[in-house]
């Protein structure tokens, strides 16, 4: 016994010692450059955001967040890339709800486990989205929309952010509700999709008010129905797809910060309370009122509530609908 304990004293000395400077790392981080994944292309609405946010906190924490656009499948490909990152606070993500609740079950053999493999820091905002045409197309009601598309079954396409995207389902789901036949086009985010809109190659869309927001008042193309429960506060006028008779066909996207599994959790308190403080300054606070965002910041643990519930809600939309599984 003699001899076992100061072996034991020993051991525990060394184990303090190894913990000493993670530690202390833990409290000094940033110490160096941080990674800011982005699933979708450059110049859509959740890159403008993701950017903006980036250098706020750039400022907040002393060291570069650099972003780092990684395209495809709706944010799928980011995320699947995400797991595979050490959990050191190094590398975080902007995500989409897309990526995180939408095609890990559209995917049979899906290549990352969103409830295991992600840490939440912090719920950013909450989205709608909108049905909308270009200004080639006759139509400038949403009837006319339905109508336009039962007289040209197969011929009416609707581009959306990507394959497994909320606009995707939120379209497919409106096809089946609606009786209609349309072709969906997926785009690698929503800044391409809505130069092709302004340009005319795609007749109809599904997109983020936010990415659109600007264009649709500035008259480039026509929204002619908010995807959502309730109207908004900036388009008054535009009807919601539930007033009109089809409310399983709401797409609310979300955007959040997340990271993989295993930060610490200092890590993640420093980035949630830097991120709470970034967006309380004024250049934030009017970037999120011209996209049309509505805040949802909040702590880790309600954002986990929140993934955990609507990973739940699109597991059940997508495995009734055996429709969706196949695209």
């Amino acid at each position: 016994m003699s001899k076992i304990f100061p072996r034991i004293l020993c051991v525990l000395a060394m184990i303090g010692i190894a913990a000493g400077p993670a530690r202390a790392q833990e409290t000094n981080y940033p110490t160096k450059r941080v990674r800011v994944l982005v699933g979708f292309a450059a110049g859509g609405g959740l890159d403008v955001l993701a950017r903006a946010l980036a250098t706020k906190l750039s400022t907040k924490l002393g060291q570069p967040m650099i972003v780092e656009n990684i395209v495809g499948v709706a944010g799928a490909i980011m995320a699947q890339r995400l797991a595979t990152e050490a959990p050191d606070g190094y590398t975080i993500a902007v995500a989409a709800s897309s990526a995180l609740v939408i095609n890990v079950h559209m995917n049979p053999k899906p290549s990352y486990d969103t409830l295991k493999d992600f840490q939440p820091i912090i719920l950013l905002v909450n989205q709608d989205g909108a049905l909308v045409v270009n200004n080639d197309l006759p139509i400038k009601s949403f009837p006319q929309f339905l109508q336009y598309a039962k007289d040209n079954p197969g011929k009416l396409s609707f581009g959306t952010p990507g394959l497994g995207s909320i606009g995707h389902i939120g379209g497919e789901i409106l096809k089946k509700a609606a009786g209609i036949n349309m072709l969906n086009v997926p785009y690698k985010g929503d800044g391409p999709l809505a130069t092709d809109l302004i340009a005319g190659t795609i007749p109809a869309g599904i997109i983020a008010i936010p990415a659109a927001a600007g264009m649709i008042k500035a008259g480039q193309f026509r929204a002619i129905a908010l995807l959502g429960t309730e109207r908004s506060r900036d388009f008054p006028d535009l009807p919601t797809i539930v007033e009109l008779g089809y409310p399983t066909a709401t797409v609310q996207p979300w955007i959040g910060l997340i990271a993989p599994a295993g930060v610490p959790g200092a890590i993640v308190n420093k980035l949630n309370q830097a991120t709470r403080e970034a967006f309380t300054d004024p250049q934030i606070l009017q970037l999120l009122r011209t996209q049309n965002n509505r805040i949802a910041i909040g702590t880790p643990e309600q954002f986990r509530e929140h993934i955990a519930t609507e990973y739940e809600r699109w597991r059940k939309v997508i495995n009734e609908s055996p429709e969706l599984k196949s695209l």
